[in-house]
């Protein structure tokens, strides 16, 4: 018994045991901080993109929003034997997102995927247009976009047994007259 109260009461070889539960913590700490980081910046370049797609698709209203109307004036129509009908069109923001992000239609979204490993997945793309209304004195209301999209980010570490992140992106473009 007096052998086992002299072993116990041993504080030789202690700091081995802390400094590898401090290594284990900030081993972990680092994880956590890489993983942050990394659905940050993808979730940053997945917005950057979206942006300029819905920048792209107001630029390719611009013929219609300009076209005949004085400088100033950006509602996108077409006058015809009816009047005046509203032309503006929604362009295909998937195919953009697709050359820019490099994904591929799977199923319901888009995904990138490298050598078969999910980096992200959108889904749920919106696209609203907010045509300037045909009347002169509306100077606040102009041409706009407003479009959301759901990223999904799978997590790298914990084995697939964290849910993935999932977060909307909302971002908006217009048109403003000269």
């Amino acid at each position: 018994m007096e052998r086992l109260k002299q072993l116990l009461g041993n504080q030789r070889g202690a700091m081995g045991i802390s400094s590898l539960f401090l290594v284990m913590f900030l081993l972990l700490l680092s994880v956590v901080v890489y993983e942050f980081m990394r659905v940050h910046i993808t979730v940053a370049g997945v917005r950057n993109a979206f942006e300029d797609s819905l920048v792209s698709v107001a630029n390719e209203n611009v013929d219609t929003t300009y076209g005949g109307t004085r400088q100033g004036y950006s509602g996108g129509y077409f006058h015809d034997a009816a009047g005046w009908t509203p032309q503006v069109t929604e362009g295909d923001v998937y195919s953009k997102l697709d050359h820019i992000l490099h994904t591929a239609e799977v199923d319901d979204g888009h995904e990138y995927a490298p050598n078969g490993n999910v980096v992200y997945r959108l889904t749920d793309l919106t696209i609203d247009i907010s045509n300037k209304p045909h009347a002169m004195g509306n100077e606040g209301d102009l041409f706009s976009l407003t479009g959301t999209v759901v990223v999904t980010v799978p997590f790298q570490f914990g084995w697939n047994a964290l849910p993935p992140i999932q977060l909307t992106i909302a971002v908006r473009s217009g048109l403003q007259g000269g």
